[in-house]
């Protein structure tokens, strides 16, 4: 693909995948004070793993169409709740804390209003769910979020067993598993993802 080679790292990616290697015992070379250098002044995360110094000049996007398109993400590399709940997870497996993020974490969850604080997650159980990966990594600050987060996910679920289509009923699902809830509710949206498979 054309445009890999100019696509930045980001921190979501590396995040998961490190999650990833974790859960598989594969050894690889960590260095979270690397991940802490792509943050703001109020120690959010960004998404892009890219300097000032690295941002194309003008002249080089116009030049290069791949690198128009892109920048116009670079340009907003200002903190996103999936992403950071994605941080969070990663560094909480490795038993660090990050105290500002879980205080914005928990906001959003208060406002109930994810997709607002995101701009690459459209759909809320993305964040439900990045949320309660978080947690179930050892991200014991977000247990004030804990019963909202459920109630958010409950309370949206539809006649069927779904959460809308099957990507949002799984996330919804994965949510309510890693916070550890049980019920026939649950049970139902399980269901329905079986349901779908032939």
């Amino acid at each position: 693909y054309p445009r890999h080679d100019k696509i930045v790292p980001d921190l979501d990616d590396t995040s998961v995948i490190g999650l990833s290697l974790l859960a598989h015992g594969v050894s690889f070379p960590r260095d979270l004070d690397l991940l802490l250098r792509y943050r703001t002044p109020e120690k959010l995360f960004v998404t892009w793993m890219v300097s000032e110094e690295q941002m194309p000049t003008q002249a080089e996007m116009e030049a290069d169409g791949v690198l128009k398109d892109l920048h116009h993400y670079y340009l907003k590399n200002t903190p996103d709740c999936v992403i950071n709940a994605q941080v969070l997870a990663y560094f909480a497996r490795q038993g660090r804390t990050l105290p500002a993020v879980c205080h914005y974490l928990i906001h959003v969850a208060e406002s109930r209003d994810a997709v607002m604080h995101s701009i690459y997650y459209v759909i809320p159980y993305a964040f439900t769910s990045a949320m309660s990966r978080a947690y179930r990594e050892g991200a014991t600050c977000l247990r004030p979020a804990v019963e909202p987060l459920i109630a958010q996910v409950v309370g949206s679920q539809q006649a069927n067993g779904s959460w809308g289509n099957a990507l949002e009923t799984a996330l919804a699902s994965n949510t309510l598993l890693n916070l550890g809830y049980e019920g026939d509710l649950l049970d139902a949206g399980i269901a329905f993802l079986c349901s779908l498979q032939q």
